[in-house]
């Protein structure tokens, strides 16, 4: 990005007092002033956790500065140079965002739900602020190179936007506008991309592994030799011929045909004590939306199963095997999950409103306590309100952009879990291990420049 303005740079005692006087404007406190920083040299500040609610900063230069869970809706980033930015866990709902250059940043669970980072129609500004129009390649968005694992992009438009190489994994961008954007090679793994608009874009290249792209706009579009193992297609899409060149490994799940069957003979092999019937074997099948609402399938196993969006709500599942499954939006609504085994299993935007994955006590002879373990599993975006995570072994586990709501992880091991961009309001965090962790939020001190 050239740079032939004459940005203006704060004192930093002069900047402190104007973000001060802007949280008071954000917050309705009297005295308070909206932060009018368009054109400012704010290379290298630190903004973490501060309240930046509809701040001018049009056209700034930020490079190198952090804003980790910095909260910015609405804020007026237009043609702002964000290159090497730390964006990670901030809030940047229905930002105007048009022609900024992110290359090289980091929003990992950042929110950016109906933010504007389309192409610009004028970027450029001389002089007093009055508007000088400039060619149209040189006001595209460009989020090259971003790493934005877990990140919120739902309905946000990035309508020609340059997105070579970036890092989207985990991220929902459900609904979002990325018409004719240039996506060669990025990476869409695991990410939700359900309605979105990808027509006219080039995709030649990237990575689409696991993803979801139910009922979206595709004309024009080009796929080229991206990869699609896994990936959530809809018929319209799989028979469109846009897809003869891509790269999709076979489905190593097998079709589950006496699911009923086993549910039943599981009920009986439970009453008997293990003496008749049979322990569910659901391992590595296919089993998507299947229904197991207030079934009774303790010790039941989902090995490696394919399970996106099944229903488990008020189900028994004690000491359940899902480990490495992908149960992307299942429903465990007030499931019984004590001790179940969930290690990397997929749980992206999955609802577990009011689960209870705490240990059973006292097993056996040796009166051992059985914790459950969500070693590694991908819980980005999922609802966790109420969830009993007492003692669980969470090490390497994923919160980014999860509702915590009320959650209780008291003495549960959460090394080097990420909890970017998640709502923590009344977590009950007594007694747990949080070594590595990151993402917790600090409180928010004045800003302060990075040293080079």
């Amino acid at each position: 990005m050239s740079d032939s303005l004459n940005r203006k740079r704060l004192s930093t005692r002069d900047l402190t007092a104007a973000i001060l006087a802007h949280e008071r404007f954000a917050t309705g406190v009297p005295g308070g002033r909206r932060a009018l920083l368009a054109h400012h040299d704010l290379e290298n500040v630190d903004f973490g956790g501060r309240n930046l609610t509809e701040i001018d900063l049009v056209g700034a230069r930020l490079t190198g500065s952090r804003f980790v869970h910095a909260r910015l809706p609405r804020a007026n980033l237009f043609a702002a140079d964000l290159r090497r930015t730390v964006l990670d866990g901030a809030d940047l709902t229905r930002a105007d965002m048009r022609g900024a250059c992110f290359r090289g940043c980091s929003m990992n669970g950042a929110i950016l739900a109906n933010a504007d980072i389309r192409e610009a129609v004028l970027a450029r500004h001389q002089g007093e602020l009055h508007p000088v129009h400039h060619d149209a390649d040189d006001g595209a968005a460009d989020l090259s190179v971003i790493d934005a694992r877990g990140a919120d992009f739902s309905s946000a438009k990035l309508g020609g936007s340059f997105v070579v190489r970036a890092d989207f994994t985990n991220a929902s961008l459900k609904a979002a506008n990325l018409r004719n954007a240039d996506l060669r090679s990025a990476n869409f793994t695991n990410a939700n991309l359900e309605g979105a608009n990808l027509s006219g874009c080039k995709a030649s290249g990237a990575s689409f592994r696991g993803a979801i792209l139910k009922k979206v706009q595709f004309l024009d579009a080009d796929f080229g030799v991206a990869d699609m193992t896994g990936a959530v297609v809809d018929s319209d899409l799989a028979e469109s011929g846009l897809l003869r060149n891509a790269v999709r490994e076979p489905d190593g799940h097998s079709e589950v045909t006496d699911l009923e069957e086993q549910v039943r003979r599981h009920a009986v092999w439970m009453d008997s004590q293990m003496r008749d019937g049979r322990m569910a074997d659901f391992n590595h099948g296919r089993l998507g939306h299947a229904n197991f609402d207030g079934k009774r399938l303790v010790g039941a196993s989902f090995h490696g199963a394919y399970l996106l969006g099944a229903r488990f709500a008020n189900a028994e599942l004690v000491r359940a095997n899902f480990s490495g499954t992908d149960l992307r939006q299942a429903d465990f609504s007030g499931a019984d999950l004590r001790a179940a085994i969930l290690r990397r299993a997929n749980l992206m935007e999955a609802t577990l409103r009011g689960a209870r994955l705490g240990p059973i006590v006292n097993v056996g002879s040796s009166r051992a306590d059985l914790p459950a373990d969500l070693t590694g599993a991908n819980l980005v975006g999922a609802s966790l309100v109420q969830v009993d995570f007492s003692r669980a072994q969470l090490t390497g586990a994923d919160f980014s952009r999860a509702d915590l709501t009320r959650a209780v992880f008291r003495g549960a091991n959460l090394r080097d879990a990420c909890f970017e961009g998640a709502i923590m309001t009344g977590v009950q965090l007594d007694g747990a291990e949080l070594h590595g962790a990151s993402g917790l939020v600090a409180p928010a001190g004045a800003p302060r420049r990075n040293r080079r």
